[in-house]
């Protein structure tokens, strides 16, 4: 691994999108920070909003805009700005979220620390809409574990993520496969730690602000419902025979699987919309799980499955609004 400089720059990258009421705050704690060898590099994506223009209107030197005429989606747009990076090292920042000051401080160290570390991660705390505390997010993740599983599971906060340049020169970005899918992060993140040394620290160095705009494009594409599937068998693929179908090319059995995975969707379409129904539910938006629920079984009324799962929605709805659990 090169040596870091005595004051290595920093590159935090920002991909925006609808974030107007938040972005201001984002952009000062990156701004702010104790570390002040930094470049913030944002592009707005197409915002419906006036993200775009509270961008424009910023005025400092450490500032990269990158915007895009057209709506790129998060990945692409990420992977532009990790490729403009001048940073010696480069972490992540979204454009609703905020961080303590002395976030780049504190995974720089570990860098210095560690002249071979490829990546830092730290805990985060989760905060409503308005900044308050809501949790506190505690992962104890060990790297070095996670080297030699094919079916890893871990959680964690991806913007958390600090690497050094060299890792984005030998690994890469985001791969385009996972466009729009989702678990993108989760390929990265494995790929890098089984090429370099990683840490997670028990700080907690980000604020990952949950509120009700946070919502994603609508996405019909079903391949994200096993996203992280697809993750795990390149995984699989790269620990058995150091590559996988993406780097080869090889992709008969990886196209035969992807596949078997799909078939359910195309055998009951109501598939897809129980599952957009526990996902609205499991994110607390519970009039939209009972009217999904109530919309499969509409799709087809001749599949039990249907009426099991109106059954549980209404079930969980009503214990999580009366009781709270």
């Amino acid at each position: 691994m090169k040596p870091l400089p005595e004051e290595p720059l920093i590159s935090v990258v920002m991909p925006v999108y609808g974030a107007e009421p938040y972005l201001a705050a984002a952009i000062k704690s990156v701004l702010d920070q104790t570390y002040r060898n930094v470049e913030l590099l944002v592009a707005d994506d197409a915002s419906p909003d006036r993200s775009k223009q509270i961008l424009d209107d910023w005025q400092d030197e450490r500032i990269v805009r990158l915007h895009n005429t057209e709506n790129q989606g998060y990945l692409k747009t990420c992977n532009k700005l990790l490729l403009a990076a001048k940073g010696d090292l480069v972490t992540f920042q979204d454009a609703d979220d905020t961080a303590p000051l002395n976030r780049l401080e504190i995974q720089l160290n570990e860098f210095r620390k560690n002249p071979n570390l490829g990546l830092c991660s730290t805990n985060y705390v989760l905060t409503h809409a308005d900044g308050s505390k809501k949790m506190e997010r505690n992962w104890e993740i060990d790297f070095n574990r996670l080297k030699s599983t094919s079916k890893p599971n871990v959680l964690y906060c991806g913007a958390t993520f600090m690497v050094c340049k060299e890792v984005i020169d030998k690994i890469g970005v985001y791969r385009e496969f996972f466009n729009r899918l989702g678990a993108e992060d989760f390929d990265w993140l494995y790929r890098i730690i089984e090429n370099y040394p990683a840490i997670h620290i028990s700080d907690h160095l980000y604020f990952y602000r949950q509120h009700p705009s946070a919502v994603k494009v609508h996405n019909t594409n079903i391949r994200k419902y096993f996203a992280h599937d697809i993750v795990n068998y390149l995984r699989a693929e790269r620990l058995a025979i150091g590559t996988d179908s993406l780097e080869n090319g090889n992709r008969k059995k990886f196209d035969q699987q992807i596949e078997r995975w799909e078939a359910p969707f195309r055998n009951d379409p109501s598939h897809l919309i129980r599952l957009e129904s526990q996902n609205a539910t499991n994110n607390r938006h519970y009039w939209t799980g009972l009217w999904l629920a109530v919309r499969a079984v509409i799709k087809k009324p001749l599949v039990s499955k249907n009426y099991i799962h109106f059954a549980r929605m209404v079930y969980t709805s009503l214990r999580k609004v009366l009781f709270g659990e």
